[in-house]
């Protein structure tokens, strides 16, 4: 098959999102805009995209899907990342450590990463940030929740929102904390990581889960 694939739907708010799969053949990059290609009777189009493309290599298959709440289009791409731009310049990423050392990675809540080195080096990362955010969120749904039930009412475009800001600060929190662990892992030359996931870890009812 050289088109792309048949469109699919996904629940979102109780409401049906349309998504579509391209594969990495079907998709590039000039200037600008991002070219899709093999749309059988549509052929290719054009599509001027906002952003930066900070990071180049081998591009994998790409979804685009609509959002409900925001009215834009979203196009998620995946990459073997090769090269990136870092103040302005273009840098090759690292494949190998300068090291074989082992390390261990311990995943919990108040320490969200307790990381530990067979050179005796150790880094903790804390997890309270997590924590407060979720704290200051539950607040804010919870009033507004309650607003909402007074007119009769179970969900909104609001409500919807203010979920989604809260699972971003949740992925923003987390990505910055494995960016920053992975980089310190690697220039104490780590090749190998064990990393543990103690049971304990649950959501509770009605909390929303970190990532």
């Amino acid at each position: 098959m050289t088109g792309v694939n048949p469109p699919g739907y996904r629940k979102r708010g109780g409401k049906r999102v349309l998504w579509v799969v391209l594969r990495n053949d079907q998709y590039k990059f000039e200037d600008d805009y991002v070219i899709l290609k093999g749309l059988r009777a549509l052929g290719s189009i054009s599509v001027r995209y906002s952003g930066r493309i900070h990071v180049f290599g081998k591009q994998g298959r790409a979804e685009i899907c609509y959002d409900l709440d925001e009215k834009k289009w979203y196009m998620h791409i995946s990459f073997e990342v090769e090269e990136k731009i870092v103040r302005d310049k273009m840098i090759k990423v690292p494949v190998n450590p300068p090291g074989n050392k082992s390390a261990g990675i311990d995943i919990g809540i108040n320490n969200l990463l307790a990381v530990y080195v067979e050179d005796g080096s150790a880094l903790l990362v804390s997890g309270r940030p997590l924590k407060a955010i979720s704290f200051y969120w539950r607040n804010r749904i919870s009033e507004y929740q309650s607003m909402l039930n007074r007119y009769g009412f179970k969900t909104s475009r609001m409500l919807r929102k203010m979920y989604k800001k809260w699972r971003k600060q949740i992925r923003s929190y987390i990505n910055w904390a494995v960016g920053n662990t992975v980089k310190w892992l690697y220039l104490r030359g780590v090749s190998e990581v064990v990393v543990g996931y103690p049971r304990y870890i649950v959501q509770e009812p009605g909390e929303e889960p970190y990532g």
